[in-house]
């Protein structure tokens, strides 16, 4: 697998991008601290804006109140945006239907509770930042310790949605690189084929609620039929000779053909602004 960043756009509008899904020729970019669904066009201009999260005030949302999200998949005419999890205030699920604009919003608390019993994890261990949609799997990647989450996508809907049975799930981890003896974690994913692509981000930071010093991105391939714990590949992404330094925290499918994969992917700046990336995958 080969990769090259083909164009880098700034979206100084846009805060802390932490998910992105291509839609009818339009990018739908969820923010870890932004109460809004960003709509933007194919330039980077922002055209729609959907209030997702009950924020009374201009400007980021602080830490200690923000939803954290960080996760976000196409289902059908809906976005679906989890947060981290990593906190109390961020155990919060949003439905959003493009069509009408409704928004349904839900608590994980009881769910994201009873995955760490499950995963044998302790909830600081917790911090979901990556979804996709396999079939009809449902798959959740833990940048805590780098594990995905596999379960059926009506079994988690039921659980969530109506108090129902909490769904069987496979918990599968994966060893991902280390750079100056901080390892990449899971920050984001999209499904090709059966493949999966997911971004892992290296940042010098001791828990998941500080920022620190970014250190590059990594892009990866996982087959998913395979049902094993290998990564197939994974590449640090360059510009030109030098490491780019970018925190990668979601990415989209824009065009795809059998050897090469046209990849767009939003960064978080960790500065109040966010970038859009266009990279070109060669497999």
């Amino acid at each position: 697998m080969e990769l090259r960043l083909l164009d880098a756009v700034s979206l100084a509008d846009l805060p802390s991008g932490s998910g992105i899904e291509w839609m009818d020729g339009h990018y739908y970019i969820c923010s870890d601290d932004s109460p809004v669904l960003y709509k933007v066009d194919a330039g980077g201009t922002t055209v729609d804006q959907i209030n997702i999260f009950n924020w009374a005030f201009d400007g980021r949302i602080p830490k200690v109140f923000k939803p954290d999200f960080e996760a976000m998949v196409n289902v059908g005419c809906e976005i679906w945006v989890f947060g981290s999890g990593s906190l109390a205030p961020r155990d919060v699920f949003v439905k959003v239907d493009l069509t009408t604009k409704a928004i349904r919003t839900f608590s994980l608390t009881i769910f994201y509770d009873a995955l760490c019993r499950h995963a044998a994890i302790q909830k600081e261990q917790l911090n979901i930042e990556g979804a996709a949609v396999h079939g009809e799997q449902l798959l959740l990647l833990n940048r805590g310790n780098n594990c995905i989450y596999r379960f059926a996508l009506a079994d988690f809907t039921s659980c969530v949605e109506q108090d129902g049975v909490f769904p069987n799930i496979v918990v599968q981890r994966y060893n991902l690189p280390f750079i100056d003896g901080c390892v990449a974690g899971f920050s984001g994913a999209t499904v090709f084929g059966d493949d999966l692509i997911f971004c892992a981000s290296l940042e010098k930071t001791k828990d998941w609620i500080n920022d620190g010093e970014i250190l590059g991105s990594f892009i990866g391939l996982i087959h998913l039929c395979e049902n094993s714990e290998e990564i197939a590949d994974c590449v640090q992404l360059m510009q030109g000779n030098e490491v780019f330094l970018g925190k990668i925290e979601g990415l989209c499918v824009t065009e795809k053909s059998e050897k090469q994969v046209m990849l767009s992917a939003i960064c978080d700046n960790d500065d109040g602004r966010s970038t859009l990336l266009t990279i070109e995958m060669s497999l």
